[in-house]
């Protein structure tokens, strides 16, 4: 309040901070851009003004686009401007018109109310600050936790910013939940991660690798002191072979000289080449059996440019997409730590026709990453394809199974190409008359990728090349001729390359001259495909260390460590050494952060420890983060502490086995221990819960309390009154479908929303109806979920083995189900009798159109839910599927397990 903030002239509206305010307030809105500089140097303000309702707020970012603070605009405040008061459209006007040098804004409160908001919002922003909520300038997604707060004044908004990464759903019922002393964190990432962790033991080694990542750390920042760069051409293309055969009785059918050789004098060093719709066939995507590769690398080789020697360096398959990298012979011995990973997207990631595969190697001393995808079609799929985006990029990890996986945004450098699927929401003729007229860049006005990067809500600083080309779909095969089929296709630019250029993982923005955009291209020549090929060409900067200098450099930082750590022993302080989380919900993570100060004179490095007796510094159900690291004298670190209760802990906690309780050791090397203790109470839930439990419980589960539920009459047949036939749960997930979902389009194939599936999840454990309005694509994946995390699955362990040998016989799959027990016999035949119910409401899928459910596709997804192998972990069910990973015992158990299944889909007489 008071501070004057001279003007500079106003620029245009085209800020990339304009799209991320975009919904923090409703109505008619009108906004400036005002570029302000203070003592602490430059900062944009963006004045929002809402309508007639006199609603106003001041952001101030900084020029890193962090978000700094938000200023409501009360009715009592005063603005000045070049020392003369005025009113905010006042001040909104001459802003525009580049009419004032200084605004002075005084803040008075009206009946103490201001007070009373400031010190609520500043809560908060320090929450949101602490989640790592409003840096990095992409979605300020910190905005939802002002939905909680009360609206002070009628003159003052603060409105919740759409989601962050579906752009359509606003911070509502779920917001109440939400308090400065225990948040909630809507994070399917978190859950995603926290799926994946891994426990990590106390030796001292460890204790000298945080040292050593120290060092490491302190070695990136002088990397420039003893490092040179070599220049790399990267060759990246991609191309949907819409099902097509390259070869035929081991001779080329197609050329893909026009797509691979661009100029005859060029040789990329490095070719990466991605194809989606490789196989079309029934088996191929069912159970990702396909054995086009070797024809396709054939072709691929015979493609190349003549006198260059190329050898594949590894590929990657997950049904009809395939990824494939190829490199120089000279350029082997420079490469190293090649891993590969491939993650579907929907349901659990169970179905792998859309989806993703990346392939990451070192060359010298820089890593590189490349993924290639197909996301979900059709013109009005926006979101979908922005969520499966958002599905791969936190999906897919390497060094998967230890201590420290990573994502494809920890490298040196990343590129994503792929049938992205994005349109152009025009009429079909207009847009086939602008691209043969060859106006592009009318067409890319309404391209659906530029605007969701616009937006930020997918493929947030990602870089494109410029498109100089025409749309690369749909043509009628064999021509350059848009589709003139009777579904008249409108043509797109689906097929895309583009590179990253943001942070993530990194100490900086990747460099622009590190990564040069050499040329952009389609290959209208290649004319098998409804498709046409892209091709984009990189001149990459790779890192080569010299090894003598960067060893002089790592040992003069060991020095100066020694030397401080040599004057006394570490000491530090916690902010907090009690934290309490309150009301747990089963997938529903809650996050506390306590800071921890170096107040010694020497680096503390510090880990936490397990508990005399026990191999885990924590319980299953806690997640910290970071677990280990060194704090300079005079620094802090914040260390997130959350707790989530997964298909892992539920079963302990909903039994009683065990409480949110525990206590931690934090341990200093050559210091002290401190004790943190975390309490907290549960929410009992009925996922996680034996089918023979659910059918006595005399109510909802969530006003039982914990322990046991008596099966007193679990053994018998139900009898209508002390016992259910199926668990009431299931029965309103099933209900709710049949009543509202039965002809719904890919039911089983597509994801659902996840706070959808929250609210369905608290309607069950609650006894409430399941709200009306919810989408059925939620309902469904809330049944597979709800399958999935039983302790013993529908059909009991010990008959597995029974069932997978009786596949080959109806009779003996029958006989199998006849000896279940009462209460899995009954969930059993309940279930098929309602996939069969869908399938006979479901229209038979036309040639080549894979958004269907048919009854080998529900086989392969409830075969791997309602059988499962007694040795398998029941916790890790549902999470890595053999049928995309190509383990070949496993995949084909899989297939004896949806052939078990598929016989009770498609047989008369089995209920």
């Amino acid at each position: 309040p008071g501070m004057p903030w001279p003007i500079l002239p106003p620029r245009r509206l085209d800020h990339p901070l304009m799209s991320a305010t975009e919904g923090l307030v409703s109505g008619e809105e009108r906004c400036a851009e005002i570029h302000c500089t203070s003592a602490a140097g430059e900062a944009v303000v963006i004045l929002l003004v809402k309508g007639d309702e006199k609603a106003y707020a001041l952001y101030v970012f900084s020029p890193a686009t962090v978000l700094q603070s938000v200023v409501p605009v009360l009715d009592t405040t005063t603005l000045k401007a070049d020392g003369t008061s005025i009113t905010v459209d006042g001040l909104f006007t001459a802003a525009k018109t580049s009419q004032l040098n200084t605004v002075t804004y005084t803040l008075k409160s009206p009946a103490g109310q201001w007070a009373d908001f400031f010190s609520k919002f500043q809560s908060v922003s320090a929450l949101a600050k602490r989640l790592h909520l409003n840096s990095g300038g992409s979605f300020h997604n910190w905005t939802r936790f002002a939905a909680a707060l009360p609206r002070v004044s009628s003159g003052m908004a603060l409105a919740s910013a759409a989601q962050p990464n579906s752009g359509e759903e606003r911070f509502e019922e779920d917001a109440k939940m939400i308090t400065p002393e225990a948040p909630e964190l809507e994070s399917e990432a978190f859950i995603d991660g926290f799926l994946q962790r891994k426990s990590y033991d106390y030796t001292p080694a460890s204790m000298q690798s945080i040292r050593e990542a120290w060092i490491h750390a302190q070695l990136a920042q002088r990397a420039p002191e003893f490092t040179k760069q070599r220049a790399v051409t990267v060759c990246i293309g991609t191309y949907n072979v819409n099902g097509k055969y390259p070869m035929e009785e081991g001779r080329a059918t197609m050329d893909l000289g026009p797509w691979l050789r661009f100029r005859p004098e060029e040789s990329p060093d490095i070719y990466v080449l991605g194809f989606q719709e490789l196989d079309l066939t029934a088996e191929a995507l069912i159970f990702n059996d396909s054995t086009r590769e070797e024809d396709w690398s054939r072709a691929i080789e015979l493609s190349f440019h003549e006198g260059h020697h190329y050898r594949k360096l590894k590929s990657k398959q997950l049904v009809g997409m395939l990824l494939m990298v190829y490199v120089k012979a000279e350029l082997l011995p420079h490469i190293r730590d090649v891993q590969t990973d491939a993650q579907g997207t929907g349901i659990l990631g169970m179905m792998g026709n859309k989806g993703g595969v990346a392939i990451r190697f070192a060359l010298n001393d820089s890593t590189l990453c490349f993924v290639n995808s197909h996301l979900a079609a059709h013109d009005d799929e926006v979101r979908r394809r922005n969520q499966d985006h958002h599905d791969i990029c936190r999906r897919v990890l390497f060094n998967r199974d230890t201590p420290a996986p990573f994502t494809i945004f920890d490298h040196d450098h990343l590129f994503w190409l792929g049938d992205l699927n994005y349109r152009i929401p025009l009429p079909d003729a207009e847009v086939k008359t602008l691209a043969r007229k060859g106006t592009f860049e009318k067409l890319l006005e309404y391209d659906q990728l530029h605007e969701q990067k616009r937006l930020r809500l997918a493929f947030v600083d990602f870089e494109e090349g410029p498109i100089t080309f025409a749309p690369t779909y749909k043509y009628d095969p064999g021509t350059n001729d848009f589709d003139s089929s009777e579904k008249m296709r409108t043509p797109a630019y689906c097929d895309r390359v583009l590179c990253y250029r943001g942070s993530i993982g990194k100490p900086a923005p990747v460099e622009r001259d590190t990564v040069v955009l050499q040329h952009y291209v389609s290959a209208m020549d290649c004319k098998v495909s409804d498709h046409k090929p892209v091709r984009a060409q990189y001149l990459v900067q790779i890192k080569v260390i010299e090894a003598d200098r960067q060893r002089e450099v790592y040992n003069s930082i060991v020095r100066q460590l020694d030397t401080i750590e040599n004057k006394s022993l570490p000491d530090v302080t916690i902010s907090s050494n009690q934290l309490t989380f309150e009301n747990v919900r089963f997938l529903r993570p809650q996050k506390h952060t306590i800071t921890i100060k170096n107040v010694g004179q020497v680096p503390a490095r510090f880990q936490f420890l397990p508990k005399p007796g026990q191999a885990e510094s924590h319980k299953q159900w806690l997640w910290i983060d970071p677990s280990s690291d060194m704090i300079m004298p005079a620094a802090q670190k914040e260390v997130g502490l959350t707790v989530v209760v997964d298909d892992r802990s539920a079963d302990a906690l909903n039994s009683g086995a065990d409480s949110i309780e525990d206590i931690l050791i934090l341990h200093l090397e050559n210091g002290k221990d401190l004790f943190i203790t975390i309490s907290g109470n549960y929410l009992r839930t009925s996922f996680c819960t034996n089918l023979e439990e659910l059918v006595v419980a005399p109510g909802p589960v969530r006003s039982l309390p914990a322990g046991p539920i008596p099966r007193k009459s679990a053994a018998g047949p139900p009898d209508g009154v002390g016992r259910l036939h199926v668990p009431k749960e299931l029965w309103l997930l099933v209900d709710y479908m049949y009543r509202n979902g039965l002809q719904t389009e890919s039911l089983f194939l597509t994801s659902g929303n996840r706070k959808n599936i929250w609210t369905v999840i608290e309607a069950l454990d609650t006894g409430k109806p399941i709200p009306d309005g919810i989408d059925v694509h939620s309902v469904a994946e809330t049944l597979v979920r709800f399958l999935d995390g039983l302790p013993e699955p529908v059909i009991p362990s010990h008959l597995y083995r029974r069932c997978i040998d009786s596949v080959n016989s109806v009779v003996l799959c029958r006989q199998v189900v006849s000896e279940m027990p009462p209460v899995p016999q009954c969930v059993f035949i309940y279930i098929m009798a309602f996939l069969r119910e869908v399938l006979r409401n479901t229209k038979p899928p036309a040639p080549g159109d894979d958004t269907v459910i048919t009854a080998d596709k529900l086989a392969l997804i409830f075969g791997s839910l309602l059988l499962r192998p007694p040795t398998k972990d029941a916790r890790q069910r549902g999470r890595t599927h053999s049928v995309l990973t190509g383990d070949t015992a496993e995949a084909l158990l899989n297939k004896k397990q949806a052939a078990f299944v598929r016989h009770f889909l498609v047989s008369a007489g089995d209920s």
